[in-house]
């Protein structure tokens, strides 16, 4: 079942190791290794997967209501390279079958804010994953936010991803910057211009005439 594309029974994978049959994060009890599950039927709880480039797949935490906090299966992926579990991604196939697509170690998370099950605005998780055995071409300081112009953009009713103080703070663009240059392999999508420190993560449609769901969408 760990054969790239192979396609088996989701409950088979419980039947040999355990996990929990119905969580998108299944940490094994009697084997070093924990189990993620990808597919559409997330997005109802706000959940956003998907691969940024061919090295990198972007996966978010569980808990379907309220914000994400680093406990049970979101905690064992936060520490899995400390305690020595091997993490394997699966993508839903059809009805209760799933493929295999690759074993991934951690690289890099952040906050990003999304809709619950409810429809309620939360702070979530966002797992950056490199495919086991792959060096990416950068280090993961380098994704780090860097310090941006102070801007005013005359909101006069803050909404749930601009909040303002001092200056305006932009909630989930940590995740949104690093989710570009992942998609772009860290360079100017325009000049191929390298120096990360200096790359900043551009809206092509302006920030203040954007929805929500537009403000933080990577495409």
């Amino acid at each position: 079942m760990f054969e790239p594309n192979k396609i088996c029974k989701r409950s088979s994978i419980h039947d040999k190791f355990g996990g929990n049959r119905q969580s998108g994060i299944c940490p094994s009890r009697s084997h070093p290794f924990i189990f993620i599950f990808s597919g559409k039927s997330g997005q109802t709880h706000g959940y956003r997967d998907g691969w940024d480039n061919h090295k990198v797949f972007s996966y978010t935490g569980e808990g379907q209501k309220g914000d994400m906090q680093f406990t049970r299966g979101n905690l064992a992926i936060l520490e899995h390279v400390q305690s020595g579990k091997r993490v394997f991604l699966f993508e839903a196939a059809e009805r209760s079958f799933v493929k295999f697509v690759s074993e991934l170690e951690l690289f890099d998370w952040d906050f990003f804010e999304t809709p619950d099950t409810e429809g309620i605005n939360r702070q979530a998780i966002r797992f950056f994953f490199k495919r086991f055995g792959y060096v990416l071409d950068i280090e993961r300081d380098q994704l780090d936010m860097v310090a941006e112009p102070e801007v005013e953009y005359h909101v006069n009713i803050p909404n749930y991803t601009e909040r303002k103080g001092l200056v305006t703070s932009r909630v989930g663009q940590g995740a949104y910057r690093k989710s570009i240059l992942h998609r772009w392999e860290y360079e100017c999508a325009v000049t191929q211009f390298k120096h990360t420190p200096v790359l900043i993560a551009s809206h092509i449609l302006p920030w203040r005439e954007a929805n929500d769901k537009q403000r933080l969408d990577v495409d």
